[in-house]
C-alpha cells in the first residue's frame, strides 16, 4: 500500500520511520513511513533522514477499513512530527484498504489529515509477498481446543512426523 501511493507521489520515501526512540519510561514510536515529497525519489534509512525545514507527508496503513486505531495513529504521527522535527508543514495520510463513511466525518476537524482508499489491498488483512502481490494471511486450524497459551498443536502445521522421528532418535 505505502509502495502504490509512493509511486503517486514520489519524493525520498523512509519507511518504519522512528518518531521517539525508547527511552526509561517512554516506547519507541515507529511511524509506518514518511515521505519528503520536495527531494530526490529514493528509499532512506530513518538516520539519513532530515525532516528540519521539508515538506513531510506521514503515512499510517492498513490493510482494513479505516478505524478509530488507525485514525488516531495518523493523527498523533503528524503531532510527532510537528512538534520534534520542526518540518515546513506536515501531512497526514491515512492509507486503508476500505472507507467508513460514519469514521471519515469526524476527520474534518484534522484539515491535515487525509483518508486514501487503496482498493487493490485486501481488506481481510492479507500480507504482501515479496512480489508486492497479495495473499491472504495463512492461519492454519488449530485442532486442540484446550491450548491455553494459544499455540497450534503440531498436526496443524503437518509437523507432527517429524517431531516424532526426532523424539525417537533422541531415545
Amino acid at each position: 500500500m505505502i509502495e502504490r501511493y509512493w509511486e503517486r507521489v514520489g519524493g525520498t520515501l523512509a519507511p518504519e520511520f522512528q518518531a521517539v526512540p525508547r527511552s526509561q519510561g517512554v516506547g519507541r514510536r515507529l511511524l509506518d513511513a514518511v515521505i519528503l515529497p520536495d527531494l530526490p525519489r529514493k528509499r532512506a534509512h530513518w538516520r539519513r533522514v532530515n525532516l528540519a525545514g521539508q515538506r513531510v507527508i506521514v503515512v499510517q496503513a492498513k490493510a482494513h477499513r479505516l478505524g478509530m486505531y488507525l485514525m488516531g495513529q495518523a493523527i498523533f504521527s503528524a503531532q510527532l512530527v510537528r512538534t520534534r522535527f520542526a518540518p515546513v508543514s506536515v501531512r497526514s495520510v491515512i492509507l486503508c484498504s476500505k472507507d467508513d463513511t460514519v469514521l471519515r466525518k469526524y476527520l474534518a476537524s484534522y484539515p491535515d489529515a487525509e483518508v486514501v482508499v487503496d482498493e487493490v489491498a485486501p481488506a481481510d488483512g492479507g500480507t504482501v509477498r515479496s512480489t508486492g502481490s497479495w495473499a491472504p494471511a495463512a492461519q492454519p486450524p488449530c485442532r486442540r481446543a484446550d491450548h491455553r497459551r494459544f499455540r497450534p498443536h503440531p498436526d496443524d502445521y503437518g509437523m507432527a512426523p517429524v517431531l516424532d522421528a526426532l523424539t525417537r532418535r533422541r531415545q
